[in-house]
Parts: structure tokens; C-alpha cells; sequence
């Protein structure tokens, strides 16, 4: 209670003073967020942007695993991955039986089959006859930046994204957009009216300067059940409901006369996007490589869409989670196969050659990560359910720590040993269980914020 009463007593001079509670709830930032994120000039982790370069996403583990462990071996673990995975079905082994499969294989549609989904859009026209506004004659849409931002997020909120920011592609921050695509095309920047591809580029307009970042929240019951095909499930219905978002969103711009240009597969292809979503205040870096929301934590996964309807960018915040994992760890010591850094200091220094330099962070051997990956035939994500941010915000304390740990770093080690005394310690739940539980919320995801 000591400590409690201290880092409330903290807590309460650093927090503005209100005159009302419509006074507090309206603090802030226009995006209606908690008044103890604030927004900074410069994003919290450090970052050399003449160290940074266009980064070849053929290098990432999701690409080049085969070149860095030799095309046999690989081959060899992908046919024991799928030998595993269907005895493990046949032997009802929890976490990997009939239903748990067939679950994920539902989630799963869409992102990795299904949705046709690509770098320009949907081209094709409405039941209406209707492609572009030209089509009734019309000018595209003529809006502020400012009004043109609010409609944004309106709609996407609508169409079913959690959380949007959006980044201006400036000089430093077309940095984080793919120099070399998932499949060896480049991306480009040029000087032309409309974006196009051929078989080896895909083409961004120099007048497509906006990026908008979207999050799409995940289960904590189902990735407190990680590493399983449960735990899988809600990866994959993220990506799923994010591929139909990113087709949804490209229209969207479409109609209004404009461009969207997105990932022609995965979603989270063409930008750097936890990078995005830092540098524009959607959350923080965090130690386990991944940006770290404030309202969601871990729990949700990203995408982006690139347009030239101009909008007003979001700033970096500062909402207390970079300093937290610094002394936290517990996703490092969780990790099964040693890929995330427990160092004390972050450095500049890469782990391999998929790391993108330029950002003094704690880097993550992803090949050790994704080879794992094999042994367990499904992703591990145990780093993700092991964050103290992926909790449910059910208890009063929660916000009271969220914020106390946005004004000072000073019981950041308590509330780390607090978590894990209360309960909250990381371990993987009993897989089938999740399907007794009653009253899960649509997609098991809280869409509150």
C-alpha cells in the first residue's frame, strides 16, 4: 500500500489539473486517447536516421529462413512440422486436436487464402457501375486535412480496424517503407500521376505521402493458450479480418478519388509496420521487437495503407512503456528459444542481417524465433501473452499503474513483481478449456477503445 500511495502520490503531480470530469475525459489528444500519453517530437526509443536505410524484406525470417539454415535443413523441419502436426491431431493432443484445427483453419482464411488482395486495390467496378468518382462526373473528394483525418477514422473504426494513426512519408520516414517486397520486387518511389506494377517493382506515386496504420486486436483467452493452434487462431483471424480491412479501406480511398496501395499478401508486407506505428504514436517500441499499444498491448497486430489524400499526421507518445521494458524482461525470460535480448542496455548493434539497423532497441534473433517455429508446428507468441501490457483491463489498478508508469519509472521493478505475484504470471493455460468459456466477446477481443 506504501508503494501504491506513493505512485499514486507521483501519479498526481505529474497528471493536469481538470475542472470536470467531461474536462478529463475529453484531455488529450484529438484521438480521445488517456490523458497520460503524451505526445512528443520524438519517438522514445533512439534513432539514427542516416544509419537507417530502405530495408530488404527478403532478409526478414518469414522469407529467408532457407537461405540462413541451408535449403535441406529446412525442407527437412517443414516435412517433421507437418508430420507432427497431424499426429498430434490424430493423437487429440491438446492444443492440436480436430477442432482446434479446423478452428485456426477458419481463422486462417483470408490471409493465407481466400481474399484477393493486392498492392493497387480492387479494381473492380460496383453492382452500381461505379469505380471512381469520375464515373457520376464528380470531383474526388475535397476536404481539410484536418476534417478528411476525423472522416478517416470514422470510417475505419467502422469497417473494422482497433486503433489508426497516420505517418507523413518525409524523407526519414520512407525509410520504413520496403526498399525490396516480401517476393524480390522492388518498391520504388517516382515521380508519376498513379502507382502501377510490373514483374519486377511496384511503383508508390512521389504524391502518395501519407501512410495509415491500423491495428487489429487479438484474443488475450486464445494467446494465453500460446503455443497451440488455438494460440495460432487468433493470429491468423487477425490477419484474416486485416486483409478484408486493407480491401475494405483501398475502396474506400478509391471512391473518394484517391489511392490506396497496400501489401499484396500477409498485409503486414510493403512498410516496416511496427516501425509506423511508432512513429506515429499508435504505441511504443517494446523489448520483444513489436510495438506495444497502450490500449491493447501486445494483443493486436498491424498493417498500413499508403494514399496521397492528404491527412494530418500523428506524433510519437511517450506513455511510459519503453522505460518499463527496460527493466522488465519477462517476455526475454519466457522466450523458449533465446531469441529476445535480455541485456540491461539497449544498442545499435544488429543481431543478423534481417534486423533493421538504425535504432538503438534490444534487436531479436529472428531466425532463432522462427526455427522454433518448426518444433511447435504453430507460432509460439508466448512473448506476446507473457507481456505485462496484455492484461484486461478489468480492475480500477490497471490504469492507475498504466499511468503511474507513464510519469515516472520509479516502481516500474514493483509493479513488474506485483504482476507476477497477482497472478498474471505467464503460463500456458489449459488449451482446451477456452471452449468452455461463456460469454467471449465477438472475435474475443474487447472493442472498447
Amino acid at each position: 500500500l506504501g508503494f501504491v500511495g506513493a505512485g499514486v502520490g507521483a501519479l498526481l503531480a505529474g497528471s493536469p489539473v481538470f475542472k470536470d470530469l467531461d474536462e478529463m475525459a475529453s484531455a488529450g489528444s484529438s484521438n480521445k486517447r488517456a490523458w497520460w500519453i503524451k505526445e512528443v517530437d520524438t519517438p522514445t526509443i533512439e534513432i539514427d536516421w542516416d544509419m537507417l536505410k530502405r530495408h530488404d524484406a527478403t532478409t526478414i525470417p518469414q522469407v529467408a529462413y532457407a537461405s540462413f539454415v541451408g535449403k535441406d535443413v529446412a525442407a527437412a523441419q517443414g516435412a517433421k512440422q507437418k508430420a507432427d502436426r497431424k499426429q498430434w491431431i490424430a493423437e487429440d493432443k491438446s492444443g492440436y486436436t480436430l477442432r482446434d484445427y479446423a478452428l485456426f483453419d477458419a481463422a486462417a482464411y483470408g490471409w493465407q487464402a481466400g481474399f484477393s488482395h493486392d498492392f493497387l486495390g480492387d479494381t473492380t467496378v460496383t453492382p452500381y457501375g461505379m469505380g471512381s468518382p469520375s464515373d457520376l462526373g464528380l470531383p474526388a473528394w475535397n476536404g481539410s486535412p484536418e476534417e478528411t483525418t476525423a472522416m478517416i477514422r470514422q470510417a475505419f473504426r467502422f469497417l473494422g480496424t482497433g486503433t489508426i494513426s497516420i505517418v507523413e512519408l518525409n524523407e526519414n520516414n520512407r525509410k520504413l517503407v520496403y526498399g525490396v517486397d516480401w517476393d524480390g520486387k522492388a518498391i520504388v518511389f517516382e515521380n508519376v500521376e498513379k502507382a502501377y506494377e510490373t514483374d519486377k517493382k511496384r511503383v508508390i506515386p512521389e504524391k502518395c505521402r501519407y501512410a495509415v496504420v491500423f491495428s487489429m486486436p487479438m484474443s488475450e483467452e486464445m494467446n494465453k493458450r500460446a503455443p497451440t493452434l488455438l494460440g495460432d487462431a487468433t493470429t491468423a483471424l487477425s490477419y484474416s479480418l486485416s486483409t478484408l480491412f486493407q480491401i475494405r479501406a483501398q475502396r474506400f480511398f478509391r471512391m473518394l478519388g484517391y489511392q490506396g496501395l497496400g501489401s499484396f499478401t500477409y498485409v503486414n508486407n510493403t512498410s516496416i509496420n511496427p516501425a509506423l506505428a511508432v512513429i506515429s504514436g499508435m504505441g511504443e517500441q517494446g523489448r520483444l521487437g513489436q510495438c506495444v499499444f497502450p490500449e491493447y498491448g501486445t494483443m493486436a497486430r498491424l498493417g498500413s495503407v499508403i494514399t496521397d489524400l492528404p491527412l494530418v499526421p500523428d506524433k510519437p507518445i511517450d506513455s511510459g512503456v519503453w522505460n518499463f521494458c527496460k527493466t522488465c524482461k519477462l517476455c526475454a525470460s519466457h522466450c523458449p528459444s533465446g531469441a529476445l535480448n535480455p541485456d540491461d542496455v539497449p544498442s545499435w548493434d544488429v543481431k543478423y542481417s534481417g534486423n533493421h539497423p538504425g535504432k538503438k532497441v534490444y534487436h531479436c534473433d529472428g531466425m532463432n524465433c522462427r526455427g522454433y517455429w518448426y518444433d511447435l508446428t504453430s507460432l509460439c507468441s508466448i512473448c506476446v501473452a507473457s507481456c505485462v501490457f496484455a492484461k484486461k483491463n478489468k480492475a480500477g489498478i490497471h490504469d492507475i499503474i498504466k499511468a503511474t508508469t507513464a510519469v515516472t519509472p520509479a516502481f516500474n521493478s514493483f509493479f513488474r513483481t506485483m504482476d507476477q505475484a497477482f497472478g498474471y504470471k505467464y503460463s500456458n493455460r489449459d488449451p482446451e478449456s477456452w471452449w468452455d468459456i461463456n460469454g467471449e466477446p465477438m472475435f474475443g477481443i474487447d472493442s472498447r477503445y
